[in-house]
């Protein structure tokens, strides 16, 4: 048996997926495969605002600012990435021709590894709070010392 909450989200999530079956079908024949896309990225963020909303009704007090000013950081960040990765597919496939695995393999690492360190230096200097905590996870997985 569902309690409250979980029924409140099973119909926030039932409500986000018929948004996105619905712009899915809207934007699929005019847009392509790009439609789908953008069908995605406006359901991920309807279900973000409305999940936001009930959230806040739960918890009155929680700092909604810090959640949208983090969103937005994260969001600049990402674009950074994505915008280099970009880039550097293009330069790659420039260099000869794409089709073997190897090629395409390497335009992957090297597009791919390049929009990752893109996106860790905006993150940095956006000061992405989630950046710093991951970072010293990591560090401290890697460098803790053993206990004798």
């Amino acid at each position: 048996m569902l309690c409250k909450t979980q029924k409140r989200r099973l119909k926030i999530t039932i409500v986000s997926e018929a948004v996105l079956l619905l712009g899915a079908i809207l934007l699929i024949k005019p847009y392509g495969i790009y439609g789908l896309a953008i069908a995605f990225s406006f359901y991920s963020i309807f279900n973000m605002v409305l999940l936001i909303i009930y959230l806040r009704k739960i918890l009155p007090n929680i700092d909604g600012k810090n959640i949208i000013d983090s969103t937005l950081r994260i969001t600049a960040a990402s674009l950074v990435g994505a915008g280099v990765a970009q880039i550097m597919k293009y330069v790659v496939g420039t260099q000869g021709e794409l089709d073997t695995f190897l090629a395409v393999f390497t335009q992957l690492v090297v597009a791919g590894s390049s929009g990752l360190a893109a996106f860790a230096i905006a993150s940095y200097y956006f000061n992405v709070k989630e950046f710093f905590q991951f970072k010293a996870s990591v560090t401290r997985k890697l460098f803790r010392e053993k206990k004798l």
